[in-house]
């Protein structure tokens, strides 16, 4: 029989307000991302990772995964490892568990090119804390752009695309795929892809539990982190089952997914499966809390690898299709 266990995806920041909060039926694998960030758990789905694993997992989409983590209505989640140093800092029960590849849903675009990246004084992401901040100054810093004027509050992608075309400021963070198939039709504004904006600054995705998870679904997580090494392994060099998996769930153009792959496979060399310091101490400068909020100095006691390291040892032989 196979074991079941619930997981929940996510991108977004931990304190996300509307945020709904779904009913994690028993049993069930909850995905909440912006798109395509669950990608790597359908395609394991699809390929038979988890079923050669002995872990049935079914899954969906909505936000703020890490308050339902924490909450324990789920056992574990996928998201970006800034999210993850935010809420630990806070005092609250987090644990990586592995390391995947960078976040790759957040695309800068402005109204100045990269040569022109220092006239950049005014720019828009999303709220003070969490991991779109920190994005946001990180790419910022990468392209050179200082003493720059950050639009407060929490804005939509929609909202922040407003500001742009009134000249209201000169860079936005934007993940829509569908805005963002528009500003590249449009051909107004300048791109930063992800893979260029981020590029060796820590800003990986992660596997990411609790204490009480661990304790109380262990094998389940172990079998979960084991199918996701080989999904993640067959990927980097199946090109074709990446497109339909991106084209087919998520909406992707055929193009679209091939440059997904592309950024993939760039993103896997910064990408060590099992969790590491050092990724998340590059993002620890740009967490900012108030004092009263940060119950924790540093990121000690954040990484959980037993898992990973297990995986990487025993892999999932792949299933043809």
């Amino acid at each position: 029989m196979k074991a079941v266990f619930i997981v929940f995806l996510a991108a977004a920041s931990f304190f996300a307000p509307g945020m709904p909060i779904l009913c994690a039926q028993q049993g069930a694998l909850k995905t909440a991302a912006y798109d395509e960030a669950g990608f790597l758990v359908d395609y394991a789905q699809k390929y038979g990772y988890f079923s050669a694993e002995g872990v049935a997992v079914e899954h969906s989409v909505s936000t703020g995964a890490l308050r339902l983590l924490n909450a324990g209505r789920v056992d574990a989640c996928i998201s970006g490892m800034g999210g993850a140093a935010d809420v630990f800092l806070r005092g609250i029960d987090i644990r990586v568990l592995a390391q995947l590849f960078p976040a790759l849903n957040h695309y800068g675009v402005s109204r100045f090119s990269r040569a022109d990246a220092v006239k950049i004084k005014a720019a828009a992401g999303g709220p003070a804390s969490g991991e779109v901040a920190q994005r946001l100054k990180v790419m910022l810093k990468y392209l050179g752009a200082k003493d720059v004027k950050i639009a407060a509050g929490r804005l939509d992608d929609s909202a922040k695309y407003k500001l742009l075309e009134e000249g209201k400021t000169d860079l936005v963070l934007l993940d829509s795929l569908s805005l963002m198939r528009k500003v590249r039709a449009e051909g107004k504004y300048y791109i930063f892809e992800p893979s260029e904006a981020y590029k060796g600054e820590g800003f990986l995705t992660g596997v990411l539990s609790t204490r009480r998870a661990i304790a109380a679904k262990g094998p389940e997580l172990e079998k979960f982190i084991a199918g996701l090494r080989a999904a993640f392994d067959d990927a980097l060099v199946q090109p074709d089952r990446v497109v339909s998996v991106l084209t087919e769930v998520y909406g992707f153009t055929a193009p679209e997914a091939l440059a997904y792959h592309g950024n993939i496979v760039r993103g896997a060399a910064e990408a060590s499966f099992e969790p590491s310091q050092g990724p998340l101490d590059q993002v620890l400068t740009g967490v900012e809390l108030p004092a009263n909020e940060r119950k924790k100095t540093d990121l000690s006691g954040i990484l959980a690898p037993e898992y990973a390291i297990k995986a990487v040892k025993r892999r999932s032989s792949p299933v043809k299709k």
